[in-house]
Formats: C-alpha cells, sequence, structure tokens
C-alpha cells in the first residue's frame, strides 16, 4: 500500500474501514461509520478537520451489531442517524441518544439526511417498496 500522500489522512485500518458520511452545517468536522475488520459491527465517528483527528461517539446509540447512517443536524450538535431499527438522534459528542421512529429496512446508500435549515429530514424504507418518505422536524 502506498504512502498516503502530504497532508492524506489516513485511519487506522485496524480498527475497521472507516466511511465518511455527512459533513457538519459550519464545514469543520465530518460524520461516518467505522465497520468492524470482522464485519460484525459498526461505529459511529467524527472526524475534525482543525485537530485532524477521528473521535469515537460514545455510548449503546453509536454502536451497532449490523449498520448506521448519520447525518448532521444543523447545529452541529447532533446526528440524525438511520440504524437497521430506525431512524434516532445522537449527541456527537455524549452519545446520549433518543429514538425517533421504528423503520425496518437494509442498509442501501446514504439513508438518512438533513436539509439545511433542519425542517426537513429524509430516509429511506427498503423493506418493502423501497419507498422514499418525507418527515417534518418539529422544533
Amino acid at each position: 500500500m502506498p504512502a498516503p500522500a502530504t497532508g492524506e489522512l489516513t485511519y487506522d485500518v485496524k480498527n475497521g474501514t472507516h466511511y465518511p458520511a455527512s459533513w457538519s452545517a459550519a464545514g469543520d468536522r465530518i460524520a461516518g461509520v467505522v465497520y468492524a475488520p470482522n464485519g460484525a459491527s459498526t461505529t459511529l465517528t467524527t472526524y475534525s478537520l482543525q485537530a485532524r483527528q477521528f473521535t469515537t461517539v460514545p455510548g449503546s446509540a453509536a454502536r451497532s451489531g449490523l449498520w448506521l447512517w448519520p447525518a448532521w443536524l444543523p447545529d452541529g450538535k447532533r446526528l440524525l442517524v438511520r440504524t437497521d431499527a430506525g431512524l434516532i438522534v445522537v449527541d456527537a459528542t455524549t452519545g446520549a441518544g433518543h429514538a425517533l421512529m421504528p423503520l425496518p429496512g437494509y442498509n442501501v446508500g446514504a439513508s438518512a439526511g438533513v436539509s439545511r435549515d433542519g425542517r426537513w429530514i429524509t430516509y429511506t424504507e427498503t423493506a418493502t417498496d423501497g419507498d422514499i418518505w418525507i418527515a417534518t422536524i418539529k422544533r
């Protein structure tokens, strides 16, 4: 494997494979997931461009035995996360989370999103017809 180019950042592969998923609204962090080397688990991570450092999101809401897909909420503090069980909101610093709605389905691409103004979320539900559902976030 070639050495990284100057300024290129790497994730230590002994910890798994990192997949970037969503830029924060401020453009200073990237949320992503790490799949374990054996593929048996998934963990939420954030990457700080300023610190040039990966951070594992703590707590059980940031872990899954199957898959996760995060999208930053506009506040830059919380993540909307699509899991194999549904949609949850997770605090990226503390890992505290709560369920929004249960959803069946499979991991198909980016399966959760948030509008720039934070008023809309999108998610895919692929257990049936693969329809796209849109829900409004109440403040």
